[in-house]
């Protein structure tokens, strides 16, 4: 008598009436007919996550990446649904989103409460986003928010991007090295993230959400849009958004 309330949704971009959902009750379900019905997926198989936004294979309708239990360990279906096993080596509870490149889709980034994750084999093995080494810069650090792969950008040298709540960072060769493109953000905390790009029209646009404050006596924060790949980002609540 809870109530109970679904979060994360997902759609195949393979085929956009194969959903999946989860709920704060412990469960997740799949529809396969656009929402009218759905399946809960047994427990034994998967439990639900409302942290992590699952990832459907942007070719083969059969493969899903999700996390599972409130642990929020990476687990993968082959079947489309029917059963999942665990995968890969991300250390911490997954959170924000599992992303696979549509134009290498063995290339993945996924995140945690601490670090951003990225995978070169289909989620196999993972390696921590800009990892203390010797000559490289450090990576995205925060909780894990979103991320986007840019198509407009040459598959062996992918340009990459990671938001979390402490910022946006891009990187220009596929996951390599990274650096913070966040001027123009008033503040951190960034709530949410989301970017789209068209390699025909070479077109890239990414937004994000921090916490809305009133400054001076008017609104400010809330969704900001970048148009040149996070060098700069400008408010973008125009008429009709929410003040």
């Amino acid at each position: 008598s809870g109530g109970g309330s679904m979060y994360t949704p997902a759609i195949s971009p393979v085929d956009p009436k194969f959903m999946m959902v989860n709920c704060d009750m412990s469960d997740a379900f799949l529809s396969e007919d656009g929402g009218a019905n759905w399946r809960m997926i047994h427990h034994s198989q998967l439990r639900g996550n409302t942290a992590c936004r699952p990832a459907f294979h942007p070719v083969d309708r059969n493969v899903i990446f999700a996390a599972t239990g409130w642990s929020g360990g990476l687990a993968v279906s082959y079947d489309a649904g029917a059963s999942w096993a665990p995968l890969g080596n991300i250390e911490g509870d997954l959170c924000g989103e599992i992303v696979i490149d549509p134009g290498r889709p063995s290339r993945m980034l996924a995140g945690t409460a601490a670090a951003s994750w990225l995978s070169e084999d289909g989620g196999k093995h993972w390696t921590r986003c800009g990892a203390p080494e010797p000559g490289r810069r450090a990576g995205p650090r925060g909780r894990a928010v979103g991320f986007h792969f840019d198509q407009t950008s040459p598959a062996g040298k992918r340009t990459c991007f990671a938001a979390t709540a402490a910022g946006v960072w891009r990187s220009d060769d596929s996951g390599a090295t990274w650096r913070e493109k966040s001027a123009g953000l008033p503040w951190r905390g960034i709530k949410s993230f989301a970017g789209g790009s068209n390699a025909a029209d070479r077109v890239v646009a990414l937004y994000c959400s921090v916490p809305a404050k009133v400054v001076r006596g008017k609104a400010a924060g809330g969704v900001y849009r970048s148009l040149d790949r996070g060098e700069h980002w400008a408010r973008a609540m125009g008429p009709g958004s929410n003040q």
